[in-house]
């Protein structure tokens, strides 16, 4: 990815995309690789996190993520890593925040991170607290959140593609301090689920 200096030729686009998230919308761009999304996006938020003091952005790459245990997971540890530093302060937020969810706080990597404490899958009502949490922390820490996702058009190699994007929908709809930035490769991965069968579509 290009930024600062040499990222150059695209400030009407930049200044588009931070425009739209100061006003707490949400932003779909996707492509072929190479073409300058992360470029444009990274731009926009190292602009942001200059102007702005209450906002915190998570950046969650879905790139080989087949299941969404893993992804669920994975989004919350980097979503938590921008609230918490020490394992009290990531046990605060579990206890908190996610008391139904199956996650123990892990303090033998070389940073706290949270990890399963059984092998059984999701349910409906885990999935939704951990989908909830970036607005959660959002109401608890007097911030604007912004999350960025890359390579989206993973989540349709879940094996129920359907009920998770339903479930998105739901829980995303309810949120006013958090926004998200979506972003994917594959054109006709990416078309299938926003044109076609139009998920996400008043979002």
């Amino acid at each position: 990815r290009v930024q600062g200096s040499q990222f150059i030729g695209r400030s009407t686009e930049v200044a588009q995309v931070c425009n739209l998230l100061r006003n707490h919308r949400n932003i779909l761009i996707y492509g072929p690789a190479k073409v300058g999304k992360q470029s444009l996006v990274y731009n926009a938020i190292e602009r942001l996190r200059h102007d702005l003091k209450d906002i915190a952005i998570c950046e969650t790459n879905l790139f080989n993520i087949r299941c969404v245990e893993a992804f669920l997971l994975r989004f919350c540890n980097e979503l938590v890593s921008h609230f918490a530093q020490t394992p009290a302060e990531w046990a605060h937020i579990l206890q908190r925040h996610l008391p139904h969810a199956p996650y123990m706080v892990d303090t033998t990597a070389r940073e706290p991170e949270y990890t399963y404490t059984t092998k059984n899958l999701l349910n409906e009502k885990q999935m939704e607290e951990l989908l909830m949490l970036p607005e959660s922390l959002a109401c608890e820490y007097g911030t604007h959140v912004i999350i960025y996702i890359k390579q989206f058009q993973d989540l349709q190699l879940f094996d129920d593609p359907h009920h998770l994007f339903l479930l998105m929908e739901k829980v995303w709809k309810r949120q006013k301090n958090t926004n998200y930035i979506i972003t994917g490769d594959r054109l006709n991965a990416m078309e299938e689920i926003f044109h076609k069968k139009k998920y996400f579509y008043h979002f």
